[in-house]
């Protein structure tokens, strides 16, 4: 494994523990949505904010940080 590849994954294996830490969820992708149905969502994923909104499922779409900030303050953009 490169150096840069494992920079990233300790970045991110730090942003997961913030985020569940928390008592927040991370989603990986998938294609099954439905048990979302009802739940606040943010991604930093277009595939995801597409997806999900084709299924009625309203995700809000920014930065890692914004969706991390979104998840421990239990509302998006307030």
């Amino acid at each position: 494994m490169s150096r840069d590849f494992l920079h990233h994954r300790a970045i991110w294996k730090d942003k997961i523990a913030i985020v569940t830490g928390a008592g927040r969820g991370i989603c990986v992708d998938q294609p099954i949505w439905n048990h979302l149905a009802g739940k606040i969502g943010a991604t930093d994923s277009l595939k995801c904010a597409y997806y999900t909104t084709r299924r009625s499922l309203g995700f809000s779409l920014g930065s890692i940080e914004a969706c991390i900030e979104a998840s421990l303050k239990g509302a998006i953009g307030e």
